[in-house]
């Protein structure tokens, strides 16, 4: 396929979006979720004598329940921080895909990176990420990508 580029911009919602989908598409953090929401309903019936579960003021299970819940949201907030230090997500990235890989070019920045360094993929909603590490990762903006280009680049990735 001949080469072609695209640009990206990935906006603070859909790093956002992007942060919440992964925390809750593990079921891990589903059930840690119900547990949360579990501590925090059993306080409260307790309080309005809907049940008798605890004698005494239940602090730990309201501080581990709000804390359960709100872990989420902290670990996104840290990592929108983030967002906002690093010029290059809030400027437009090109991305030019060829046989050989992918030609990176940001504000300040120009990488390559051979097919063989894309460890895995993922899609959202709007986008297709490119991880060069497990915690490193490309938004590549689906609505500008062919049927015919998404193809080309999943089985770049799929035959390292």
């Amino acid at each position: 396929m001949q080469d072609f580029t695209i640009s990206t911009t990935v906006t603070k919602k859909d790093y956002k979006d992007f942060l919440y989908g992964s925390f809750y598409k593990k079921p891990k953090y589903i059930l840690i979720t119900l547990l949360g929401v579990y501590l925090i309903a059993t306080v409260i019936l307790n309080y309005y004598s809907v049940i008798d579960y605890y004698h005494e003021t239940p602090y730990f299970e309201m501080i581990a329940g709000l804390f359960i819940l709100l872990f989420p949201t902290i670990i996104v907030q840290i990592a929108a921080k983030g967002y906002h230090s690093n010029p290059s997500f809030q400027h437009e990235m090109n991305y030019t895909f060829g046989d050989d890989g992918i030609v990176i070019k940001g504000l300040t920045f120009q990488s390559i990176l051979k097919w063989t360094h894309i460890v895995k993929q993922k899609e959202s909603k709007n986008y297709l990420l490119l991880f060069s590490s497990n915690k490193l990762g490309n938004f590549i903006d689906k609505s500008k990508l062919t049927q015919e280009q998404m193809e080309f680049i999943k089985s770049k990735v799929a035959n390292k």
